[in-house]
């Protein structure tokens, strides 16, 4: 059982990897992404909107299913992956569960409105491998989802 402190510490741990994915996605950043994620780490979404093949398993093969959208994406607006409430359901000394909510946001390169691309939920299970929180299983469910 963690103490009281150490608990502090992992949520803190485990928040900050979670916001790190929405920027690194976001960014481009995809050497750091890959950092986030276990050596054998799976990542879905559903329903499946047909944007990228799923399920992707591996933190290289997730790396490259998140790249390949970018580079599609990018090329025709900026998106802002918004990360809310975050919920630690369960947290132990080497795992640990969450949900947090997923509001996609882009602006047009081309100008114009801010534009909702998407709504959902992230379930996430997140293991400590050597000392360093990673997402070990990255699920999407999709409430909504724009083009």
């Amino acid at each position: 059982m963690l103490s009281a402190r150490d608990a502090a510490a992992a949520r803190q741990e485990i928040s900050e990897v979670l916001c790190r994915y929405a920027v690194y996605v976001d960014d481009g950043e995809f050497d750091r992404l890959e950092t986030l994620f276990a050596g054998d780490a799976t990542f879905d979404i559903s329903p499946d909107p047909k944007i990228v093949p799923l399920p992707a398993t591996g933190r290289r093969k997730i790396r490259e299913v998140l790249e390949g959208r970018y580079d599609v994406v990018s090329k025709v607006d900026q998106r802002r992956h918004l990360i809310t409430n975050l919920v630690i359901d369960e947290l132990g000394e080497d795992e640990a569960v969450t949900r947090c909510f997923l509001t996609v946001l882009s602006v047009p390169k081309s100008g114009g409105p801010v534009e909702l691309r998407g709504t959902g939920v992230y379930r996430d299970r997140l293991r400590r491998i050597d000392g360093s929180w990673l997402i070990a299983e990255r699920r999407l469910v999709l409430d909504a989802l724009g083009t």
